[in-house]
């Protein structure tokens, strides 16, 4: 199993250095009132991080509402 995860994490690690070679090139960005020049890849990557927070946030928030009236049944058949 250990060498699964491993080739699966070099395959990875392999095409995410194909896409920041590919994607060297500048790309001009318009954020409000601000145009701010930088290389594709650093979007990509600031992308991929803003998605990644994005995601890990709303697992949180969700993560922690349970349905209430469980919960208070659990809290009766406790008490009893």
């Amino acid at each position: 199993m250990h060498k699964v995860k491993m080739t699966g994490a070099m395959i990875a690690l392999l095409l995410i250095i194909i896409i920041v070679v590919q994607n060297m090139g500048e790309v001009e960005t318009k954020i409000l009132f601000a145009t701010i020049t930088m290389p594709n890849s650093v979007m990509l990557g600031i992308t991929f991080l803003i998605g990644g927070a994005a995601g890990l946030f709303t697992a949180l928030i969700y993560s922690g509402k349970k349905d209430p009236e469980k919960k208070e049944k659990t809290i009766k058949k406790e008490n009893e």
